[in-house]
């Protein structure tokens, strides 16, 4: 940017150029544009779900749908709370702990009501319950982690979004944690469908059963995907947003 470009800044800061700017803001200014349209279209689908997920919790009233309402609702507080960060004067800290409590929470709670599902399956399984518990804390681990030793630095930026560095093992760990998981609930489910198919011969079962290998390493890919994004920080500084579209997956679940 030479003087002549900052010498129309000055005079008119409010209509410019977008070329006067160098090359590494306009793509960093790009990225930020990306990631309010990419947050804007998962909060609608966030709502859609919830509203979906919250007349069936009225219908019902079990404590099943509404521990997927209580999932739901954490992925939109931090799906939201990602979108107006430009607009607010709140702190980069109160963005962090959403960030890593809400995030691995949220994957805390998905994977518990899938756990209570199999523990259903398979008669009430004492030993199935705790194997099952002790993956799942592996989000609790995680999130002390990652608000001691592992804390990363959060600040503003010029457009007024947090932005997260050294996002490289964070994403790692948590790719592990998820993978472990889903592996586990996989395997469990898949076997109990693969009994009953053994069973009864019965079609839906094979069927089910070929939808549920298709569905668990599509789950396991989304997983992988969304942490290589985020180490290789594939919208920069703002990658750790990306954690959003794995939301939208696991609430299909």
């Amino acid at each position: 940017m030479n003087r002549t470009h900052i010498k129309v800044l000055e005079d008119s800061p409010v209509e410019f150029n977008f070329s006067y700017f160098p090359h590494n803001v306009q793509t960093y200014v790009q990225h930020a544009v990306l990631n309010i349209i990419f947050l804007s279209i998962t909060l609608g689908f966030t709502v859609l779900i919830m509203y979906k997920v919250a007349v069936i919790v009225y219908r019902t009233r079990k404590w099943l749908p509404t521990a997927v309402l209580s999932q739901t609702l954490l992925s939109f507080i931090a799906i939201s709370s990602s979108l107006v960060q430009p607009i607010s004067y709140s702190s980069c800290d109160v963005r962090f702990w959403l960030t890593i409590v809400v995030v691995n929470l949220g994957g805390c709670v998905v994977q518990s009501i899938l756990l209570y599902k199999a523990f259903i399956c398979y008669n009430r399984s004492m030993v199935l319950i705790i194997l099952g518990s002790v993956v799942n804390l592996g989000y609790i681990v995680l999130i002390i982690i990652c608000a001691t030793l592992g804390k990363v630095p959060a600040y503003k930026d010029m457009v007024g979004n947090c932005v997260m560095d050294n996002l490289g093992w964070p994403a790692l760990a948590k790719l592990g944690v998820d993978v472990l998981s889903n592996l586990f609930l996989s395997i469990l489910f898949l076997w109990a469908v693969y009994r009953y198919y053994s069973v009864s011969g019965n079609s839906l079962y094979r069927s089910l059963f070929k939808d549920g290998v298709v569905f668990s390493i599509g789950i396991i890919l989304c997983n992988l995907l969304v942490a290589i994004l985020i180490s290789c920080q594939a919208m920069g500084r703002l990658s750790a947003d990306l954690y959003c579209f794995e939301c939208k997956i696991t609430l299909y679940d």
